[in-house]
């Protein structure tokens, strides 16, 4: 794969995300989960209306594709004198 198709791709994500944050399909701040399978739409799991899967359909290019965002839980914080006590 180019460079430029990666890049084309990238930005064809991003506005996917934008536009379903616009349409309040998800929240780009927490967690989310988007597939399309087997011609199905399916956010945090719910079959989209078609209507809203007509609307989408165009930006996955395969027949089956998953994208998720799953914030992790932080780590706590190793301070650096934490390693110095032992050393």
């Amino acid at each position: 794969m180019t460079m430029e198709k990666t890049n084309e791709q990238l930005v064809k994500y991003r506005e996917m995300l934008w536009q379903m944050e616009m349409d309040m399909l998800i929240d780009m701040g927490k967690d989310y989960t988007i597939e399309f399978r087997e011609g199905i739409l399916l956010i945090d799991g719910r079959v989209q209306p078609s209507r809203v899967q007509d609307k989408y359909r165009n930006y996955f290019e395969e027949e089956t594709g998953k994208i998720f965002k799953k914030t992790e839980t932080p780590k706590k914080e190793f301070r650096v004198t934490e390693f110095l006590k032992l050393v």
